[in-house]
């Protein structure tokens, strides 16, 4: 549905929306991005992320995307450092049709990012407390125990970092 000029919604998921911006519009972006998503799309999240979807999306239709997080409870770091993060993808030339450029800001907790890190997904292992109130089906997390790598998502995230991870469509690189 057209709301005004440049403005439509859609009723579809995220990935959607790239393709009818893409396809329904016939829009030629250089570069598509999704986010900021408030919440992390950082190691087994990223399999059902939306906002990461949107950029899969994009880069499978043969476009450059960029994923773009941070974390549920504030924003305060992403405002503070998005342009510069952005800014940093760019000058060291980041951005290619082979993969999607994951994003994901630390928490507000550590009040500055200690940097960016290039990380690599991590698709820590947990156990799902699940749980059903008023007929709605709701779980929790709880990890496993399990070595973090240090060159992971995870591991940026937990330890103040800009987490920049590249996901391909067939393989994480």
């Amino acid at each position: 549905r057209k709301i005004h000029d440049n403005k439509y919604a859609i009723e579809g998921t995220p990935a959607d929306c790239v393709s009818f911006g893409l396809f329904g519009l016939d829009l030629n972006p250089d570069i598509i991005v999704s986010g900021v998503n408030k919440g992390y799309n950082i190691g087994v999240d990223i399999l059902y992320s939306g906002t990461v979807g949107a950029a899969l999306q994009g880069n499978y239709f043969g476009k450059k995307t960029i994923a773009i997080s941070g974390d549920f409870q504030g924003k305060e770091i992403v405002k503070r450092y998005l342009k510069q993060t952005i800014e940093y993808v760019f000058n060291e030339n980041i951005p290619s049709f082979d993969y999607v450029i994951n994003i994901n800001f630390p928490s507000d907790d550590f009040k500055e990012p200690k940097g960016v890190m290039i990380s690599k997904p991590f698709f820590r292992r947990a156990r799902l407390i699940p749980k059903i109130e008023n007929n709605v089906f709701k779980h929790t997390k709880e990890f496993l125990e399990q070595v973090i790598p240090t060159d992971s998502d995870v591991y940026a995230n937990l330890n103040g970092y800009i987490s920049i991870s590249k996901i391909k469509l067939n393989n994480s690189i």
